[in-house]
């Protein structure tokens, strides 16, 4: 059985862990890059947004019956998300814009959609698989295998924008 409390405050602590994170930075600071071909903390977060945006879309739409136990793929999500060494590519539609962030706004835009989140985790049935969006890395998936790659990712680009942050604070 899918225990949508524990979901719940696992999506709230590392909803409360990011914003955290992003206060720690100056407003210049959140858009700067530390490399040509790196992002800010800015454009890390707007990347974040955008997946939330898609993840909603997706939990709103169409879903059908899981053919295998729908938290099948958690373990491998976990570890590929996790695994620091590991790269990906983000699909060009999740990329950032090339423009500078406003942190109030990011942390507005990030409390309202894992509102909207957690409501939907509260009604949808996370059992079901959802096809309309196939996942690069990890195929298709189940509403719970979602919801856990989004929390997965977000302690991910969290390592990622502390990294950008201790950069950015040895460079002052």
């Amino acid at each position: 059985m899918i225990a949508k409390e524990l979901i719940q405050q696992e999506l709230d602590d590392s909803s409360g862990e990011l914003i955290t994170v992003i206060n720690g930075f100056s407003d210049r600071d959140f858009n700067l890059r530390v490399s040509e071909n790196s992002w800010s903390a800015g454009e890390v977060v707007e990347h974040l947004i955008k997946l939330d945006k898609l993840l909603i879309r997706l939990l709103e739409g169409n879903s059908k019956p899981s053919e295998r136990n729908p938290e099948e793929k958690m373990n491998i999500i976990k570890t590929g998300f996790l695994d620091i060494s590991k790269k990906y590519n983000s699909p060009k539609f999740m990329i950032p814009a090339d423009n500078n962030q406003n942190k109030n706004d990011c942390i507005n835009k990030i409390t309202e959609q894992r509102k909207k989140i957690k409501e939907l985790i509260e009604f949808v049935d996370l059992s079901l698989t959802y096809p309309e969006l196939i996942h690069p890395v990890f195929g298709e998936m189940s509403g719970v295998e979602w919801v856990y790659s989004i929390i997965y990712h977000l302690k991910r680009h969290i390592f990622q924008i502390k990294e950008i942050e201790t950069i950015l604070s040895e460079r002052n």
